[in-house]
């Protein structure tokens, strides 16, 4: 493996947070004003952020298997 250490595995993590984040906001906008675009901008992201935090985990922990470490927990 490279020697980022978890530099990129925590950036994917991240940015599947960010995306769950963005996810809620669109679905909060849609109880405020509830329009069929918003719900469907609400699902992809709260999608897309799922896919992208359980990509980054998983990465962690080929990376934590690396160094002798336990697994951590999603």
């Amino acid at each position: 493996m490279d020697t980022t250490h978890f530099d990129d595995q925590a950036t994917d993590a991240w940015y599947g947070v960010d995306r769950l984040k963005s996810g809620l906001n669109a679905f909060l906008a849609y109880l405020d004003n509830p329009e069929p675009t918003k719900l469907i901008e609400a699902r992809n992201k709260l999608q897309e952020g799922d896919q992208n935090a359980a990509r980054g985990i998983h990465e962690i922990n080929q990376r934590r298997k690396v160094y002798g470490l336990h697994a951590v927990k999603s």
